[in-house]
């Protein structure tokens, strides 16, 4: 067993814990929300900060009982921890984490409820918070040829709502913010994903969606997609949702519908932060769905993280320095492989 390698360069890598960090998979309940959950730093480790024990998110708070729709609020918590640490254990760590609707989008308008006009006749005259423009950048005008704003198909309603709706995009076309326009700032220390949801099946949309969060894109082919989807940027969560890598000057969120036929309905705009939870980051949002149906008191989802017994160097610093503990700090390990050319043993 070894405890460090060489790049060749004089970097030291030590030997990683070759952890596995599982996905989320609900245990009870049919509410139609995911749990996103990054395990990658912006430099593309696996983020080994936290203890390998089994996760338990379940629905403390729903519509009836304390909190509105789409803002349930779920508890999350680790397995017991043993009484001297003399063998790890379970993190003995508990949170709670708060589910995200447009309301909580650092975007204005990202559910695209303030507009110019009437909903069914002439809107949007114009549409607070955004800017349209044709494929090659020119100004595009807010009138019924280019879009509407259909109230009649729509994702869900959000706790602030008056009248809900979605954004019928008619033509080629994108619609942009600027992150200046709310004055949004992003800490470079916590990372940050853009949740687009949309429909192609009401209008029959054929074309491409290109999704961009400052400098990284996800792209969709329109195709056969049915009812409302849920795409994440970067895809899938990695690296890119830290802010080094999807630096852009003047950064910018972007909705571009290329056409080939039929329209694209929006629902949502979701530019959201992290919830850090022992050593990881989560998001609690919607999943795609033909209808949403809000999650209930005692939904619940688990999750299984495992390290295995190498890694001793890596597994004793994050043990004793306390980064396991539920502080909030970049970088609890140290740069780690799975390979070594040179070695001593960990005793």
């Amino acid at each position: 067993m070894t405890s460090s390698s060489s790049d060749g360069n004089g970097l030291v890598c030590w030997i990683s814990r070759r952890m596995t960090l599982g996905s989320a998979s609900q245990t009870v309940g049919t509410g139609t929300v995911q749990i996103v959950r990054l395990t990658k730093d912006d430099y593309n480790y696996d983020i080994e900060a936290g203890y390998g024990d089994v996760k338990r998110i379940r629905c403390i708070l729903d519509q009836n009982s304390g909190t509105s729709q789409g803002n349930e609020v779920w508890s999350i918590e680790g397995q017991a921890k043993s009484r001297d640490e003399l063998e790890r254990s379970g993190s003995g760590l508990s949170a709670t984490i708060t589910g995200k609707t447009i309301d909580d989008s650092d975007l204005n308008n990202a559910g695209f409820r303030s507009f110019g006009g009437t909903a069914g006749s002439d809107a949007p005259t114009s549409l607070s918070g955004w800017t349209a423009t044709d494929l090659a950048g020119a100004a595009l005008t807010y009138n019924v040829t280019n879009f509407c704003i259909d109230t009649t198909n729509y994702f869900r309603t959000a706790p602030s709502d008056g009248t809900p709706g979605s954004l019928q995009m008619k033509v080629s076309s994108r619609i942009t913010q600027k992150l200046t326009v709310r004055g949004t700032e992003v800490n470079t220390q916590r990372p940050r994903l853009l949740a687009v949801i949309w429909n192609r099946a009401v209008g029959s949309a054929s074309g491409t969606l290109n999704l961009r969060m400052g400098g990284i894109t996800t792209t969709v082919t329109l195709a056969a997609q049915t009812g409302w989807n849920v795409t994440l940027v970067p895809n899938p969560i990695g690296q890119s949702a830290w802010y080094r890598n999807y630096y852009q000057n003047d950064m910018q969120i972007q909705v571009e519908y290329i056409r080939t036929s039929g329209t694209l309905n929006v629902g949502e705009v979701l530019f959201l932060e992290g919830a850090f939870f022992d050593g990881l980051w989560y998001w609690i949002i919607p999943s795609s769905t033909a209808t949403w149906a809000a999650p209930k008191f005692n939904d619940e989802f688990t999750i299984t993280d495992m390290e295995s017994a190498s890694g001793g160097v890596n597994q004793r610093f994050n043990a004793r320095s306390g980064f396991g503990a539920g502080q909030i700090v970049h970088g609890g390990y140290m740069p780690h492989s799975n390979g070594s050319s040179i070695s001593w043993s960990d005793a």
